[in-house]
């Protein structure tokens, strides 16, 4: 009787080693799984997101807090194009007058103007920003441009002038 019940426990102690075996093999590719996303999500922020191996690793990235963080960064880029907007109307009326050398387009000398002084150090920025909002402008894209722009207030024409039609010789608004 000894020798049976040791040799059932012996028995349910190997199916018991077997089954724990194939739990921890189990365990382990998904532990290995979940190692291997976790090296990928990482050169993914480290990196590129569109190189992301997967469909379900991009599903993974594209979680509320990235939807938040891009439209922190959107909100951001639409305060700068404010920022920017006010600097290219100022830029307007501080400027070099091309007909009187040494004088601001305010009347004021050069050297007496400090507006055109701290806004000449950010002509070359001011005119990158208003190169790329002409630019969406025409491609008819979102535009940061003010609406005292000669762009924005004189659109470009539709249609070639025809002599003596002036009804074919509308401005697109």
């Amino acid at each position: 009787m000894w020798a049976a019940l040791y040799a059932r426990e012996q028995e349910e102690h190997r199916l018991d080693v077997v089954a724990a075996e194939e739990w921890t093999a189990g365990d382990a590719a998904t532990i290995g799984g979940l190692e291997a996303s976790v090296r990928q999500l990482t050169a993914v922020i480290g990196g590129d997101f569109t190189a992301a191996p997967s469909a379900e690793l991009r599903g993974l990235l594209q979680s509320d807090v990235v939807g938040r963080a891009e439209r922190s960064a959107e909100l951001a880029n639409r305060r700068t194009d404010r920022a920017m907007a006010l600097l290219w109307q100022l830029r307007e009326l501080h400027h070099d007058d091309e007909s009187k050398p040494g004088v601001c387009s305010c009347g004021r000398s050069l050297t007496v103007c400090t507006e055109n002084g701290v806004l000449g150090a950010q002509a070359e920025a001011i005119r990158d920003w208003e190169s790329s909002n002409l630019a969406r402008l025409a491609a008819g894209e979102r535009h940061a441009l003010p609406e005292t722009h000669p762009a924005v207030v004189a659109p470009p024409v539709t249609r070639r002038p025809v002599p003596g039609d002036s009804k074919r010789n509308d401005r697109r608004r």
